[in-house]
């Protein structure tokens, strides 16, 4: 849809920009032109970054439940919205000036409940297509999409998508956790046009024709490392520009401290997890078990709290978490104890 001027939002009300189709879409399906558009809006019209982001919470919240509500709720909600507004239009209620305030307030409540009933509706009409893969702690999985295109999932993550590709524009993921991805290049139904490809995660959404990358997401991080190919980001906060990668590139994006670090690297170390390997550059333990706890399920305690900076130089091979505790305490001098869920390192 064509886009309106940029003052046409100037006094728009956070519910305003939430009933809005134009800002709907930059949230739900952000594109380099949507991006754009609304981060020019914003440095125009600075006064309304409060209205814009109340409005992008509650659309993020709604846009990628994974809820299915039953039927059942989802028409008695329907229901019930009707019976109010009709209860308020009926002959023995004429609207008075403070009815009239109350009729406002409950038709803009029966526009937002709109948006929630037809989000909740979209999800429960496409659920039997709807596919989701979650790995257990210290397990990986491969997966082959219906494109082609292949996942290696790391362990504790989520991977889920609507498997009418054929149907789409684009072939959309959602990604909690780990994994790594080979694109398979496809084309739109009946056309000769390139079908893009898009990973979305709780901060930005990746964007690739064809290509093979590593993407993390954990502690509220996320991390990108394209090994081939060529991919760009769109960041959810407009404050950000988008970033187009090529091949040795690593983006760091941290939406807590507003930070985006880009740099290079050896891609391959960081899939190398695929192999049992993990193989990160001059790492302190403190990342080491930052990392095992993340895909194995354990907390973690160091004893001694200045191990945590020392830096271990080599690849780590672990087919398991003991193996990987072996080894961290060969080179620390320390003994494992386990109780429960917590793993101690103390010093010998």
């Amino acid at each position: 849809m064509e886009m309106p001027d940029y003052k046409a939002y100037e006094n728009f009300s956070s519910r305003d920009f939430i009933c809005n189709p134009a800002f709907q879409e930059w949230i739900i399906e952000p594109t380099a032109e949507r991006v754009d558009f609304w981060k020019e809006f914003l440095l125009q019209y600075p006064a309304a970054t409060e209205q814009v982001q109340v409005a992008r919470s509650f659309l993020e919240r709604i846009a990628f439940r994974e809820e299915f509500p039953d039927e059942a709720i989802v028409a008695a909600a329907f229901e019930k919205h009707l019976q109010a507004v009709a209860a308020e239009n009926s002959p023995e209620m004429q609207p008075t000036r403070g009815k009239v305030r109350r009729l406002w307030k409950l038709a803009a409540a029966a526009v937002v409940a709109g948006i929630l009933l037809t989000v909740a509706a979209t999800w429960y009409i496409s659920r039997d297509t709807r596919k989701l893969y979650q790995t257990q702690y210290g397990r990986t999985e491969n997966i082959v999409l219906p494109d082609g295109s292949t996942v290696t999932l790391n362990a504790n993550s989520t991977l889920q998508y609507i498997d009418d590709w054929h149907k789409v524009p684009t072939r959309d993921v959602w990604l909690r956790g780990e994994g790594f991805f080979t694109v398979r290049k496809a084309f739109q139904r009946n056309t000769q046009a390139l079908q893009k490809f898009r990973v979305h995660t709780a901060d930005l959404t990746v964007e690739v024709l064809g290509t093979s990358f590593d993407i993390r997401e954990r502690r509220g991080i996320t991390e990108v490392v394209l090994g081939s190919g060529k991919i760009e980001l769109f960041f959810r906060n407009p404050a950000h520009k988008n970033i187009v990668m090529k091949p040795g590139d690593r983006v760091v994006y941290d939406p807590r401290q507003q930070q985006v670090l880009k740099d290079t690297t050896n891609a391959a170390d960081y899939s190398a997890w695929q192999h049992n390997k993990l193989i990160l550059k001059n790492p302190t333990v403190q990342e080491i078990t930052r990392y095992l706890e993340d895909n194995f399920g354990y907390r973690i305690v160091l004893e001694d709290p200045r191990m945590g900076s020392k830096t271990i130089n080599g690849p780590i091979l672990y087919d398991s978490l003991n193996d990987a505790l072996f080894i961290l305490s060969t080179v620390l001098n320390t003994q494992v104890i386990k109780k429960d869920s917590t793993i101690i390192l103390r010093p010998r």
